[in-house]
């Protein structure tokens, strides 16, 4: 079996990291360390967005966008 080419090799990683394991993840660690963070701050909105942001983020790291 021929080995997996760098650019297959990427498009694997990009797909994995896209992935809604990982991006919930980070997600989670993004969360964890803004709990303290001013009611003013941007990390409320981007949490309450999230649901409509997460597609579009895996949607742009998958196609290279």
């Amino acid at each position: 079996m021929k080995p997996a080419s760098p650019f297959e090799t990427g498009r694997n990683l990009i797909r994995r990291i896209a992935s809604d394991e990982i991006l919930e993840e980070a997600f989670q660690w993004l969360c964890r360390r803004r709990i303290d963070y001013s009611p003013n701050s941007d990390i409320w909105d981007f949490r309450l967005k999230w649901p409509q942001i997460k597609p579009e983020l895996q949607n742009r790291l998958v196609s290279g966008i």
